[in-house]
């Protein structure tokens, strides 16, 4: 078997971009996980023979159209031939037939780095333990999730990730791909078993959208959105619902109403942005105070998780081991099952209908402080 490389159009795109970088599409009728594992194994070659000669690959990631590989930093073309040649030998030695050509991302119109679409997130802290895993190629210590949980939550966000009329798309590492609806959970499995985050997409257009983004953390969030907005009720209702439904996965979960004006205030694509988004509308209040370094700036460990918990929101999802005190009228605490209990606000228009004020979010963390991991 041999693996053609469609050299024209990759070196095209090379040319186009200034930093070296450019997408590469592995095409072929192999299996998705078993292609994926060999084009990791030309990667590492890869690194090991021209990294130090200016080759840098960044994610490998399965799409719809063929397991991409991502060159970063290529600095001429003759390392780029050499690049695109090993990978090419290296699978048709292990039986792949196909081709190597351009492969760029299929975006959904939604994509939220860029769209401040998706006002409404629950997320959870997804029950694992640490050890050495794949990041980016290298092992190094992360939070593996139990593969039950991982199974369960995998079901629950397809069935969960639809909308009416929709499309769907599946991104893992730096590829985004458009896919069939039948075609999402293979997809999906590919990506996190590539690298540990991969986002699963539905949208119609921009008038309803919803999301799942699976994070190297080993946290998922679900958000949801569109335009124009849904009404918060409804939206604070169907996350609630994502909470309950997923609490024997979860350490610790939470809803947060999102603050979508400017970049960067939609990202939900890593837990410690969560935290940074609640905070931002308020820089101002806090730009004086001694301890603005650690409101809205901590990121706990799992295990720290389990017990405390760094903000508060308007709804959280807490275990037994979650030291609550003696709750003032402002909240309430109900019981879910599997040890879970939902903390929830009593006036939670205050939380979600508009953001949440600074004085509101002093308040609570004066209230729920034996909760917290730092001082009010």
């Amino acid at each position: 078997m041999s693996v053609e490389v469609v050299r024209g159009p990759i070196v095209k795109a090379w040319k186009q971009q200034e930093d070296g970088r450019v997408f590469v599409g592995v095409r072929s009728k192999h299996p998705v996980a078993e292609l994926v594992r060999l084009t990791e194994e030309a990667v590492d070659l890869l690194h090991a023979e021209l990294l130090d000669r200016g080759v840098g690959v960044g994610t490998v990631a399965p799409t719809s159209r063929g397991v991409a590989v991502v060159f970063d930093h290529c600095v001429d073309r003759e390392l780029l031939d050499a690049a695109l040649d090993l990978i090419a030998g290296h699978l048709g030695e292990a039986g792949v037939g196909g081709r190597l050509s351009v492969l760029s991302p299929v975006w959904s119109a939604v994509n939220d780095l860029f769209n401040p679409l998706f006002g409404y997130a629950a997320a959870l802290s997804l029950k694992g333990s640490l050890a050495d895993g794949p990041v980016n190629g290298e092992l190094r210590p992360r939070w593996i999730t139990d593969t039950g949980v991982l199974d369960r939550v995998i079901e629950h966000a397809l069935e969960w990730c639809q909308v009416p009329g929709g499309e769907f798309w599946v991104q893992g590492g730096e590829m985004s791909s458009k896919v069939a609806v039948g075609d999402r959970e293979a997809l999906l499995r590919a990506s996190l078993h590539a690298e540990p985050n991969a986002k699963l997409v539905a949208a119609d257009g921009r008038n309803n959208a919803r999301q799942v983004v699976f994070m190297t953390s080993g946290h998922v969030a679900y958000s949801l959105g569109g335009e124009p907005a849904p009404e918060w009720e409804d939206a604070v209702a169907v996350l609630r619902d994502v909470l309950v439904e997923l609490r024997s996965c979860g350490d610790y979960g939470l809803i947060q109403r999102r603050h979508v004006r400017g970049y960067g205030g939609m990202n939900v694509g890593l837990w410690l942005d969560l935290s940074h988004n609640l905070w931002s509308p308020h820089r101002a209040e806090l730009i004086d105070r001694a301890d603005r370094a650690v409101l809205g700036a901590t990121r706990l460990d799992h295990d720290v998780e389990r017990s405390k918990v760094s903000d508060v929101y308007g709804i959280q999802l807490l275990s037994n081991d979650h030291e609550l005190p003696m709750l003032p009228p402002s909240w309430v605490a109900e019981p879910v099952g599997d040890g879970m209990r939902l903390v929830s606000h009593r006036e939670p228009q205050r939380w979600f209908a508009e953001e949440p004020t600074f004085e509101l979010l002093m308040e609570a963390r004066r209230e729920l402080s034996p909760l917290l991991t730092t001082d009010y």
